[in-house]
């Protein structure tokens, strides 16, 4: 056993926004998992941990979270912008984190020996450096190890979870006819405008499309009357939806998706190519990459969903030979991904580097 004052203290600085938190959770899960002796101290709002769930932290004795403070001043009233708590929580950092810190170190009795941040949060390398620590920033919303996807399912297998399919996505997957089901997706962030989503609503039903949407919001309200009632032996909307097993699913053959770096890499393992509708951020240039020179998805004609844009792709995807060019693509980037988690391949060499800097 490891003397105190060699016990090493890791401190993960998330970044709250979406789908930063989880990838990185998944990170320092693995590395956790290998390193037990090591303390990891993970940092993020009070809202990401409790929607990422009390009993992930349970299976991992060496993780514990803290809460950074959201920025939101008492008695705040959302405006409506969706960018708002993410400009407030930007002008908090980062003293909200140094404060949840502070209070790690006094609790645990280590210093941090070692600061893992998402890459957005650059002041992790002037308080490494005020800290006498290594700092490791992780690229979150970029192309990282897609070993962190593919291990997922290593993870569910040592620590499985009883609501991974609540609302019975693959039971109603299991089905349907072999490559024939759209996967909607826009992400946590922001939807489709209301004319889009309406747009999107009638495409399905007119093309008689089989679809499961992960829909953020209230399908009844949102979408077109009628909607859910007509397309019920067509499709299925769902509040939350397995999306890596839906993308893994012999039954899907497309996804609309934000490209969102986790959404494509998740639809890359499972072989999927992509339709894109990107909002922000990344999204653009990803899609960009993703149509122009990868080759594995279609974007909606100048970034806006209409009935006949849509009917259109799906058409192609579905069943013509864009389709099948594109599904030929992802399947090649599947294999190098695969190849790249060989117990001698890049990404899995790669993460063992990682491991080393983080705990040695």
């Amino acid at each position: 056993m490891k003397a105190a004052s060699e016990i090493r203290h890791v401190a993960v600085l998330a970044f709250p926004f979406g789908t930063h938190s989880i990838p990185l959770l998944d990170v320092i899960q693995r590395i956790a998992s290998d390193s037990p002796e090591v303390i990891f101290s993970f940092f993020c709002t009070a809202p990401n941990i409790a929607n990422i769930g009390a009993s992930i932290f349970l299976k991992f004795p060496n993780i514990k979270p803290y809460n950074v403070h959201d920025g939101l001043p008492a008695g705040y009233v959302p405006s409506g912008h969706p960018l708002e708590p993410l400009h407030l929580f930007l002008r908090a950092m980062p003293e909200n984190y140094r404060r949840a810190m502070d209070q790690a170190v006094t609790e645990k009795g280590r210093k941090i020996t070692c600061i893992v941040t998402d890459a957005f949060l650059w002041f992790g390398a002037e308080m490494a450096e005020q800290m006498h620590a290594k700092w490791v920033p992780l690229w979150m919303a970029g192309p990282h190890a897609l070993l962190t996807h593919v291990v997922t399912d290593l993870l569910r297998e040592k620590f499985p979870c009883d609501d991974d399919d609540k609302h019975g996505c693959l039971q109603w997957l299991d089905k349907q006819k072999t490559a024939s089901v759209l996967y909607i997706a826009f992400g946590s962030v922001i939807l489709p405008p209301p004319h889009e989503l309406s747009a999107l609503a009638q495409a399905l039903e007119e093309g008689k499309f089989p679809y499961i949407w992960s829909f953020r919001g209230s399908p009844e309200k949102q979408l077109p009357e009628g909607f859910l009632k007509r397309t019920g032996e067509q499709g299925i909307v769902v509040p939350w939806a397995p999306q890596l097993d839906i993308l893994k699913h012999a039954s899907t053959s497309v996804f609309m998706t934000h490209c969102g770096w986790n959404s494509i890499l998740e639809s890359i393992v499972g072989g999927v190519p992509m339709i894109c509708r990107p909002f922000f951020g990344d999204q653009r240039l990803n899609t960009l990459m993703l149509e122009g020179e990868w080759g594995v998805a279609m974007a909606v004609d100048n970034g806006v969903i209409t009935k006949n844009e849509i009917i259109r792709v799906l058409e192609s995807s579905l069943t013509g030979e864009k389709g099948k060019m594109m599904r030929s693509n992802v399947t090649s980037l599947k294999q190098s991904a695969m190849k790249a988690i060989e117990p001698s391949g890049s990404s899995t060499q790669n993460f063992r580097t990682l491991i080393d800097l983080v705990t040695t």
